[in-house]
C-alpha cells in the first residue's frame, strides 16, 4: 500500500484529492493544509506528496526540498493553477517528478502517481539487487557442527533447481540462505525476487504475485507486472509461507505445476520459469493439521529441507559472531580499539538469544555506540526475561556449563596471543613466547590453530 500526502489550502480541491485515491485499496492518504503542517505530518513511510504550489505560509518548492531533506526516496508532484516553464524548470532541478498545471483531470493525477510508484519500486529493486549481488561469502558466521551441516545443504541445494524449504525461528538467517543458494547457483545471473507473505494484506496479496493489467480495478491504470512474473530465470524466495492465505496457496500451487500466470484482468498466459526457495517459522505440518495450509502444496515445496538450529543449539559460534559484529561495525561507528570486559562477555555467552543472531548483532550494536569502544556489563541491553548472574543469588547454570567454558577460555586465549602479536611484532616467535610464559612451539601451535600471524615476521 502506498502512503500519499496530499498539501493544498483548497478545501474543496483537498477533499477531492482525498476521495479520488481512497477509492482504491492501494492508497493510504494523509493531507495537509499548510506547508509547516506537511512538513509535520511527514513520515519516514511516505511514497509520495502531491504539493500545491502557492501555500499559505510558503510555497510548494520551500515545502519539496524540505521533505527531500527528510527523505529523498519520496516523489513530489507539484500541481499549480499558474503554469509557467520557469517554475516547471525549478521544480524539476528542486527534485520534483512531475509538474501538473490546474484544472487537470483525475486520470491524469493518478496516472503521474502510478508513474511515480513504479520509478520508487524500480530504485528500491536495484538498491536491493545491488544489496544482495555484494555479499561476501561466507557470511554464514560459524564452526559448529550444526552450522557446517547447514552450509553443506546450501550447496547440495545450489547444485540443483529443486524447491527448497527453510526453517527456522525469527532472526536465525534464513533469507541469507536463501541469497547464498542463489548466488551459489546457475541462476546466480537472473533476478533474486523475495515476498514476504506476513507483510502483505490478503486484498493485495494476489495483485502483488500476478500483476495486473490495465483496467482490471479502480487505480489500475497501466500494466504491472507481479513478483512471479519478475522472478523468470531466477529465484523467488518466500518468505513466512505459513501465512500465505488458502485462498492463495491454490492459485499458487497451479503456477508451480504449470510454470505460467495470468495477470490481473488479463487473458494472456505468461511463461515463468523460476526456482523457489521458501522459509517459515512455524510448524507447517501443525497448520496443516488446523486446516490452514494445503498438504499438496506442502510437499511440492518442500522437496529439500533446511533447518537453521537457533543460536542457543550452537553456542560454540557466539564468540566468532561477536568477533565478527565488532570487526564489522567498529570502522562504521569511528572506533578504532574495542574492548569487553570479563563479565560482560560472560553475559555475552550465557544469553539465550531469544531473538537469535539478529538479536545477537543489535545487542553488540547498541553496545558500540553507547560505550564507544570499551564495552562494560551496564552497555548491554538483554530481553526482559535475561537475569545477569549474581554471586549472592545465582549460579551459573550447569546445562552447557562445560563447553561455555571452553568458549570463554578460548576466546580470552584468542584475545591474548592476537594482542601480542600486534604489540610485539618486532618480535621473534622466541620472544614473544617467553613474554607470555611459554614455549615457541606452543605459541606457533595456537597461532596455527586461531590462524594468527604477524604483521612482521622476522627470522625465528
Amino acid at each position: 500500500m502506498a502512503k500519499i500526502l496530499i498539501v493544498d489550502d483548497e478545501i474543496n480541491m483537498l477533499k477531492s484529492l482525498q476521495i479520488l485515491f481512497q477509492t482504491s485499496p492501494f492508497y493510504e492518504v494523509e493531507t495537509a493544509t499548510t506547508g509547516k503542517e506537511a512538513i509535520d505530518k511527514f513520515s519516514l513511510d511516505t511514497d509520495i506528496a502531491i504539493i500545491d504550489l502557492a501555500l499559505p505560509d510558503m510555497d510548494g518548492i520551500s515545502v519539496l526540498k524540505a521533505i527531500k531533506e527528510i527523505k529523498e526516496e519520496t516523489e513530489v508532484i507539484i500541481m499549480t493553477a499558474y503554469s509557467s516553464i520557469k517554475t516547471a524548470i525549478e521544480s524539476v532541478k528542486a527534485g520534483a517528478f512531475d509538474y501538473i498545471t490546474k484544472p487537470f483531470e483525475p486520470d491524469e493525477l493518478l496516472i503521474a502517481v502510478e508513474k511515480a510508484l513504479q520509478l520508487i519500486e524500480l530504485k528500491r529493486e536495484n538498491r536491493r539487487l545491488k544489496e544482495v549481488r555484494e555479499i561476501p561469502f561466507p557470511e554464514i558466521i560459524g564452526r559448529s557442527k550444526e552450522i557446517k551441516e547447514v552450509m553443506s545443504l546450501i550447496n547440495k541445494a545450489a547444485e540443483t533447481d529443486a524447491n527448497v524449504l527453510i526453517f527456522g525461528e525469527t532472526g536465525t538467517g534464513k533469507e541469507l540462505v536463501a541469497k547464498m543458494i542463489h548466488f551459489k547457483s546457475k541462476r546466480n545471473s537472473g533476478p533474486y525476487v523475495p515476498i514476504n507473505c506476513s507483510a502483505l494484506p490478503e486484498t493485495l496479496i494476489e495483485s502483488e504475485f500476478f500483476g495486473y493489467a490495465k483496467g482490471a480495478f479502480t487505480g489500475a491504470f497501466q500494466d504491472k507486472p507481479g513478483k512471479l512474473e519478475m522472478a523468470h530465470g531466477g529465484t523467488l524466495f518466500l518468505d513466512e509461507i505459513g501465512d500465505m492465505p488458502l485462498s492463495m496457496q491454490a492459485k499458487f500451487l497451479r503456477v508451480i505445476e504449470e510454470k505460467r500466470i495470468q495477470r490481473l484482468g488479463d487473458s494472456t498466459w505468461r511463461e515463468t520459469d523460476f526456482r523457489l526457495i521458501s522459509a517459515t517459522n512455524k510448524s507447517l505440518e501443525k497448520l496443516i493439521k488446523e486446516g490452514k495450509f494445503r498438504d499438496d502444496l506442502y510437499y511440492r515445496i518442500k522437496v529439500i529441507e533446511i533447518k537453521i538450529p537457533p543460536l542457543r543449539e550452537r553456542r560454540e559460534d557466539i564468540p566468532l559472531l561477536i568477533d565478527y559484529y565488532i570487526q564489522k561495525k567498529k570502522a562504521e561507528f569511528g572506533i578504532s580499539y574495542v574492548e569487553i570486559s570479563p563479565e560482560a562477555y560472560s553475559l555475552l555467552l550465557l544469553y539465550d538469544y531469544p531473538g537469535n543472531v539478529r538479536e545477537l548483532q543489535n545487542i553488540i550494536e547498541s553496545a558500540l555506540l553507547i560505550s564507544g569502544g570499551k564495552i562494560q556489563k551496564s552497555h548491554l541491553s538483554f530481553g526482559s526475561n535475561f537475569k545477569p548472574i549474581s554471586d549472592k543469588d545465582e549460579e551459573i547454570p550447569l546445562k552447557n556449563g562445560w563447553k561455555i567454558l571452553q568458549e570463554t577460555y578460548r576466546r580470552l586465549e584468542y584475545e591474548l596471543l592476537k594482542n601480542a602479536l600486534e604489540k610485539y611484532s618486532h618480535l621473534s616467535n622466541a620472544e614473544i613466547a617467553k613474554l607470555l610464559g611459554t614455549t615457541r612451539r606452543v605459541l606457533e601451535l595456537r597461532m596455527k590453530f586461531y590462524g594468527l600471524t604477524k604483521k612482521e615476521d622476522k627470522n625465528n
